[in-house]
């Protein structure tokens, strides 16, 4: 009587822990809970250096919504090889996952990109999701574009568990979020997929685009510009732009020059809401 009363105090002592953390919840061995239609089965014959995988039939598959560390071909310094080892290790775990394997491919969104390539989420026959599996050991970033965005927040929680981890890319300051006010350190980025964080100052409407100011100064500041046309779309996705004034956020996308840095925003899932500090 007393071993079978021990028994139930130990197992309602362990199910909260089945609900400690959502990230561990979704696990990236799990399909993810978002709209996203099977399209078929296919062999993966081939894994390239740069992510992408080959199929049976010839076809190559882009994996939508991550980005692979970029290798360089000959690394001379520290940091490169650092790079390098990092991509390596996401192109290893691919070939073990997919390499002579069949996978289901799913898609949300465009089919192809503009190089005629599947755009699709990949599962390996145990239903492990391949980007879960990246992104959760750091080995890649999450990004979208406005026309394929499915699984971006199950895709953006394993990144932040994998960046608040230090795991894989993370590690390094390089792909750390930069701050909005140091505009000299993000022109340096340009042309690059980057974080940026910061509170906006100011929320302005200049003919065709809405502007998030950073700092006093727009002619010299970080921006995000955001074309009208886009801002209702965001807006009815539950991101009201002209109450961010004063908020903390993170945005993510390719640094430009437009007067200061700017990251143009065409969706929502661009921009986060941080916690106050």
């Amino acid at each position: 009587m007393i071993d079978h009363l021990k028994r139930k105090l130990l197992l309602i002592a362990l199910v909260p822990l089945v609900f400690v953390s959502p990230v561990l919840a979704l696990g990236p061995q799990s399909t993810p809970p978002c709209k996203v239609k099977h399209q078929r089965s296919a062999l993966v014959t081939k894994v390239f250096k740069t992510g992408i995988l080959q199929l049976q039939s010839g076809e190559l598959v882009r994996l939508i919504g991550v980005m692979p560390v970029r290798q360089f071909d000959q690394p001379t310094s520290k940091m490169a090889k650092n790079l390098n080892a990092i991509g390596a290790k996401a192109i290893k775990l691919l070939q073990k996952q997919v390499a002579g394997k069949r996978v289901e491919l799913h898609q949300s969104g465009r089919a192809h990109d503009r190089y005629d390539r599947l755009l699709a989420h990949v599962y390996g026959v145990d239903g492990k999701w391949i980007q879960g599996l990246l992104l959760h050991a750091g080995l890649a970033r999450s990004f979208s574009y406005r026309d394929n965005r499915s699984c971006m927040q199950q895709m953006l929680a394993l990144e932040k568990s994998a960046r608040e981890g230090q795991r894989g890319l993370w590690r390094y300051k390089i792909f750390q979020p930069q701050q909005a006010l140091q505009q000299k350190q993000l022109l340096r980025k340009r042309y690059r997929f980057t974080l940026v964080e910061g509170r906006v100052r100011k929320v302005a409407i200049v003919k065709r685009w809405v502007f998030l100011n950073f700092g006093d100064d727009w002619r010299t500041d970080f921006t995000i510009a955001i074309k009208k046309k886009y801002q209702r779309s965001i807006e009815r996705d539950g991101l009201a732009l002209g109450k961010l004034t004063g908020r903390r956020i993170r945005v993510r996308g390719w640094i430009e020059r437009w007067n200061g840095p700017v990251i143009k925003v065409t969706h929502k899932e661009q921009i986060e809401l941080l916690e106050e500090q």
